[in-house]
């Protein structure tokens, strides 16, 4: 919404500055009225009526149109987001809220361009527009303004629009570039969640077909490793408990509830860490004992070694999880509880709970045939593992061909990261208005420096006749064509500065002082304007000196 305002603003200045050109031409019209008896007030009503009408015939163009490009957009997005996301349902057919809503902005619109050039308008003295005695000094200055804040409004929205798209676009390139600590390459996702008690899918049963359709993977060629967790990392369903060590007595808060830091956690198997490639930085793994009995050992990251132990080797310490009285965190699901679970391994830290940054705390606990929410399972294939897809869907058919299972790579589910889908999506839509921005931009540029150098013909013919070069004239019109540009372009930067900040704050992966988003878009709309700029600068260096002193 930010950037078709921003788009609109773009178009109105653009818009303001045609009729401001027109109200030129429609001075001696504007004095024939008044002199006629014609009040201003009754004159600026025409005027006003004139662009509203503009307006309301741009909004019934443009509504069709809308509803077109939507319906063609919504089901771009919603075929390039993937099936275990879900299905995306949005009606975008227009109703009488939409219509209204379509009449209100074109109102607004129609006053908002139409009102400094009809009030602009208002200013003509009657004297001079009978005589039609050309363009006064005054008029000219102030009209001039006008066009050089218009062209400061219009560069400086664009630059806005530019700046942020290849910010975000930036953003979700570097995004995919980001190492999250295990292998996403060579490993297949199989969520068997969607697989409900109301579809004949008890717990048990679930557990047994898990083990067989394990089994049967197995068998498959190019398979080197099958395990089980909980949850697959970057994959939501994120779970917390409060931990401490053995040695601290939990404060409570006055409200009763557990004040200690909360720590990420997920039940595995022992061979989850040689499947997704996570290193073991001391210690070791799980025994397969230690997972059937769900012994109190515990592995955790480095951070967490750091968070609780920093400058101590922590193998061998105990962590606390969880709290005796403290309600389950989710319904449902029952917390890990232990007064002390001893420390066996510490593995490198990854990006498990969110692709934008490494995980503050995790645990890693044993996971047992017997627990729950274990309908994950990860593959891990020595091939590509998209190519396993398959495969592996004609597995999950032998063992039930009714069985619901979500089958993704792991490089999907992080290309398709909330984060990152809504950054690249932003920056895409973003970019498309950017482009139209520019391109209106430039047109205004051109139409305004084109009406400058029609106005000032005679100017530029008396310039000629005293011997001003053909260079010096181009330069001339050049040179104001670029100072308001160059204002605009300070503006746009300062204020792409501070927009950068804020959607940094909320997206990962983008930069807000990145130099070559603001420097290479500054750079570009520069060139692109001023060579709006040089054809009707162009076109005044090629001004005859003797049928420009005849101009007026």
């Amino acid at each position: 919404m930010g950037a078709v305002a921003l788009l609109l603003l773009i178009a109105c200045a653009n818009v303001a500055s045609l009729l401001l050109a027109r109200a030129a031409t429609r001075r001696r019209e504007s004095g024939v009225r008044l002199s006629l008896g014609a009040g201003r007030r009754r004159l600026l009503q025409q005027l006003l009526i004139e662009s509203t009408l503009i307006a309301l015939l741009a909004g019934a163009v443009g509504l069709p149109l809308a509803y077109g490009t939507l319906h063609l957009l919504v089901v771009e997005i919603a075929s390039a987001i993937p099936s275990y996301w879900g299905a995306i349902a949005l009606q975008v057919t227009p109703d009488i809220r939409i219509f209204g809503y379509t009449v209100l902005i074109s109102l607004l619109t129609g006053v908002a361009f139409g009102l400094t050039p009809a009030l602009q308008a208002l200013r003509v003295d009657v004297t001079s527009a009978l005589k039609d005695s050309g363009s006064m000094l005054g008029q000219r200055l102030s009209k001039s303004r006008l066009h050089d804040l218009l062209i400061v409004v219009q560069v400086a929205a664009c630059l806005v629009l530019l700046i942020n798209s290849a910010l975000l676009l930036r953003g979700s390139q570097r995004a995919l570039r980001i190492d999250p600590g295990f292998d996403t390459k060579h490993v297949v996702h199989l969520s068997l969640e969607m697989a409900e008690p109301s579809m004949g899918y008890s717990q048990a049963r679930l557990f047994k077909l898990s083990r067989q359709l394990m089994d049967e993977i197995r068998g498959l060629p190019g398979i080197t490793a099958v395990t089980q967790a909980s949850r697959a990392p970057i994959s939501g369903g994120n779970r917390f408990v409060p931990v401490g060590t053995d040695d601290a007595e939990p404060p409570a808060s006055e409200g009763g509830k557990d004040k200690r830091p909360a720590a990420g956690y997920s039940y595995v198997l022992p061979n989850y860490f040689e499947t997704l490639g996570i290193p073991i930085v001391s210690g070791r793994s799980f025994t397969v004992q230690e997972a059937e009995t769900e012994a109190p050992v515990l592995v955790i990251s480095e951070a967490t070694a750091r968070r609780f132990w920093p400058g101590q080797n922590s193998i061998g310490k105990r962590l606390a999880i969880g709290s005796v009285n403290g309600p389950a965190p989710y319904p449902g699901v029952t917390a890990p509880f232990s007064p002390g679970s001893e420390i066996i391994g510490v593995v490198r830290d990854v990006h498990s709970l969110f692709l934008g940054k490494v995980d503050e705390s995790y645990l890693y606990l044993p996971l047992s045939q017997t627990r729950e929410s274990t309908s994950t399972l990860l593959v891990h294939t020595s091939g590509s593992a998209s190519g396993l897809l398959s495969a592996l869907g004609a597995a999950v058919r032998r063992v039930d061909p009714n069985l619901p299972v979500v089958l993704a790579p792991l490089d999907w589910m992080v290309s398709f990261d909330p984060y990152f889908v809504i950054s690249r999506i932003g920056g895409i839509l973003s970019s498309i208005v950017g482009a139209l921005g520019l391109f209106l931009a430039c047109l205004g540029v051109y139409g305004m420096v084109g009406y400058s150098v029609v106005e000032r013909t005679h100017e530029i013919g008396i310039r000629m006749a005293l011997g001003a070069q053909r260079q010096q004239v181009f330069a001339l019109v050049l040179r104001e064509c670029a100072r308001p540009m160059l204002f605009g372009t300070v503006i746009g930067i300062a204020v792409s500065a501070a927009i950068a900040r804020l959607i940094s704050a909320i997206l990962f992966g983008l930069n807000p002082a990145d130099a070559i988003s603001f420097a290479g878009v500054s750079l570009l709309l520069i060139a692109v304007a001023l060579f709006a700029g040089w054809l009707p600068a162009r076109r005044a260096m090629r001004v005859d000196p003797m049928v420009a002193l005849r101009y007026e």
